[in-house]
């Protein structure tokens, strides 16, 4: 039986420097590489190529990349826990933010930074004038998923695949 949090973690989303980018995006693109392989079963290089061509399309302007959005999660403690990416984008004539990416450093997980974060986000979302998020999480991540939907996130569509 797990025991009920008693206390509120509380993070701040600060604006990521550019000269924090370009390591955030080696980061982000290795882990993008790794999930692709463990979802598809392709090898390393052929993920890490994909992540890489996929990241630059996406950023094409680095950090300066229109209606894209890059933080750095701040703890109480003013120390960084981890970080957040998310886009603007407009789909059926209603603006909306996606989650590309939220990372919490190894030493910080299990903490409630990931809910925390979460929160955060609500309310910069909410602050550009923005009321809905969408997201993608992978069908081996239950952790984010359980995340997620106890954040009150719902399940919009399905992707899937047969080995055959």
């Amino acid at each position: 039986m797990s025991q009920a949090r008693t206390t509120t973690i509380d993070v701040s989303l600060s604006p990521m420097a550019a000269s924090r980018f370009q390591s955030w995006f080696d980061i982000c693109t290795e882990e993008y590489a790794k999930d692709k392989q463990k979802t598809f079963g392709c090898t390393l290089d052929a993920a890490r190529a994909f992540a890489k061509s996929s990241m630059s399309h996406y950023l094409s302007e680095g950090v300066d990349t229109p209606d894209h959005h890059f933080f750095e999660v701040i703890n109480e403690q003013g120390a960084k826990v981890g970080s957040i990416w998310f886009a603007v984008k407009t789909d059926f004539e209603q603006r909306s933010a996606f989650l590309y990416d939220i990372q919490i450093d190894d030493q910080h997980q299990g903490k409630g930074y990931g809910r925390a974060t979460m929160q955060a986000l609500e309310r910069e979302v909410s602050r550009l004038g923005i009321d809905t998020i969408a997201l993608h999480v992978f069908a081996f991540n239950e952790r984010a998923l359980a995340l997620y939907q106890s954040l009150g996130f719902e399940i919009t569509d399905y992707s899937m695949a047969k080995k055959i």
